[in-house]
């Protein structure tokens, strides 16, 4: 009985884990970097770009918002949060009010270059 709880246990950490991957990993082809030399998007804010690889006009979106329009369609994006205790994510939709396909989405500390289509909404979540 013993054995089979150790196994049982074992596997729970593993478990989670995966699930957390599967949930905060980016659902864009742009893979997610880290937001370090992102200049002007200041700490501790969600910000998207006008232009792919963080250029031309910034605007910032509030961390936990469910549903925002950016003023302008956005081709980059960053998370420039920690990523510690309280977990703030972003994710950029290809439709206004937050419908269309999710382009991507970025947990604290990671930032997607470029997106494959303009993003028109935000969703943020903690």
């Amino acid at each position: 009985m013993e054995s089979i709880m150790r196994r049982t246990l074992g596997r729970v950490p593993l478990t989670v884990a995966a699930l957390v991957s599967a949930i905060a990993l980016p659902t864009s082809l742009a893979s997610a970097v880290t937001t370090s030399g992102l200049g002007n998007c200041p700490e501790n804010a969600l910000c998207g770009w006008s232009e792919p690889e963080f250029a031309g006009e910034m605007t910032r979106f509030s961390p936990g918002r469910s549903c925002q329009k950016p003023p302008f369609p956005i081709q980059s994006a960053a998370n420039t949060y920690p990523d510690d205790n309280v977990m703030i994510l972003l994710a950029v939709r290809a439709g206004g009010d937050c419908s269309g396909e999710r382009l991507g989405t970025i947990m604290g500390g990671e930032s997607l270059p470029t997106l494959r289509e303009k993003g028109l909404s935000v969703e943020s979540a903690w």
